[in-house]
């Protein structure tokens, strides 16, 4: 009966049948079957397939909002519901899930952070909203098939009010990539003065090498 009433509601969740979502949620624990997940599932499921209202229904309630994580390897779920809301841009349900709980430096299963999206979509407003919730600067995440950090993407792509704002809570201005870049040899390889002068007013070191030997001083001669 339980597996019969689990599939039924995945049914009607991928349908957008609220009122028969509504009624099975009413009528049985969100621990009714092993499927749903403590509501971890259904809520994963709704998202996925664009079905807002029941999403928003079942954030009323108290359900599970984030995956197991294995301290040895991990989790290999896709994307939370955390990344999904992103994906699709729904700061009300962003904020939802921040509200309730959700793991707010949660990576998917390609390492990547909520912070990350917001970052590399130069996302002002959502890279305020996942700051305030508690994100990391300074997590180690994958960028360009590169071991990184947020502000090396941040000037990588050229968004100074990102950098400022980043800089503001505390990012690390040396920290380095792989390759030991450092946020001030990707701002001095783009030319770009306003974002050089920034880092250096933070700290940033114009000696620190990379892989290759070459510092970010270097590099700045090597262009002029």
């Amino acid at each position: 009966m339980a597996d019969d009433i689990g599939d039924l509601m995945f049914q009607a969740i991928e349908r957008g049948d609220y009122n028969t979502v509504e009624h099975y949620v009413n009528t049985y624990s969100l621990n009714h079957c092993a499927a749903w997940d403590d509501g971890y599932a259904l809520l994963k499921h709704s998202l996925e397939k664009g079905q807002r209202e029941i999403s928003m229904f079942l954030l009323k309630d108290n359900l599970k909002l984030n995956p197991y994580f294995d301290p040895f390897f991990g989790f290999n779920e896709d994307k939370t519901p955390l990344h999904i809301a992103i994906e699709k841009y729904d700061m009300e349900i962003i904020q939802k899930l921040l509200d309730k709980g959700a793991n707010v430096n949660i990576r998917d299963a390609n390492y990547k952070t909520p912070l990350y999206f917001a970052v590399c979509n130069k996302d002002m407003e959502l890279i305020q909203m996942l700051l305030d919730k508690g994100a990391e600067v300074n997590k180690q995440i994958y960028y360009d098939s590169s071991c990184t950090n947020y502000l090396n993407i941040a000037v990588q792509t050229k968004h100074i009010h990102v950098v400022q704002m980043l800089l503001d809570k505390g990012a690390y201005v040396n920290g380095c990539d792989t390759n030991s870049k450092t946020p001030l040899h990707f701002a001095v390889q783009n030319n770009n003065m306003e974002m050089v002068q920034m880092l250096l007013d933070n700290g940033a070191y114009v000696n620190s090498c990379d892989t290759n030997g070459k510092t970010p001083l270097q590099i700045a001669v090597q262009n002029n």
